[in-house]
């Protein structure tokens, strides 16, 4: 986003857990009540939604519709389930990434150093990771998957991954 900023739109979703210090309502996610966020799935307000580390967390179709309509492209950022349900749905059209870290050691040391959850959630979100790494191989829904070892290179390959999937984002 940063290479080519008018060219896409960053998805944030909705969630119900409560904002960590440094996060910001509608930039980082759409902080809601419980009842509201299940109030917008009875309306099917959601391409996906799904409970992660014990809350919920969700696609809003009217974010997503936002970024569209204003021409750029639209980035999910979204887990394994959420990819599956929008696609079973028909709702998700385009390019998918799945994001690996180097190793289940080094995640739960970059969450650590993070210093931002319980030694309780750290353990909980590596062994969630453990399995949507399985699943996001088993399931074969995702058209590269990229391993975030080295940030500058990482971020080298993804550009280059989405200036191959979107060659006209190159004309200014």
């Amino acid at each position: 986003m940063k290479t080519y900023p008018n060219k896409f739109g960053f998805s944030v979703s909705y969630t119900t857990r409560q904002p960590r210090a440094n996060e910001k309502h509608g930039v980082d996610y759409f902080f809601v009540e419980k009842d509201t966020f299940e109030k917008e799935v009875q309306k099917n307000k959601f391409i996906e939604h799904n409970k992660v580390h014990d809350n919920y967390y969700g696609t809003h179709r009217d974010v997503v519709a936002s970024i569209v309509n204003s021409g750029k492209i639209c980035i999910l950022d979204i887990d394994v389930n959420g990819v599956k349900m929008a696609l079973t749905n028909g709702l998700i059209v385009g390019n998918r990434m799945f994001i690996e870290p180097p190793s289940l050691d080094i995640l739960k040391k970059r969450l650590e150093t993070r210093a931002l959850d319980s030694k309780e959630t750290i353990e909980k979100r590596v062994r969630n990771a453990a399995k949507e790494i399985e699943l996001a191989h088993a399931l074969n829904i995702f058209h590269v998957f990229v391993r975030n070892e080295d940030k500058d290179l990482f971020i080298q390959d993804c550009v280059g991954l989405i200036e191959d999937w979107y060659p006209f984002i190159k004309n200014k």
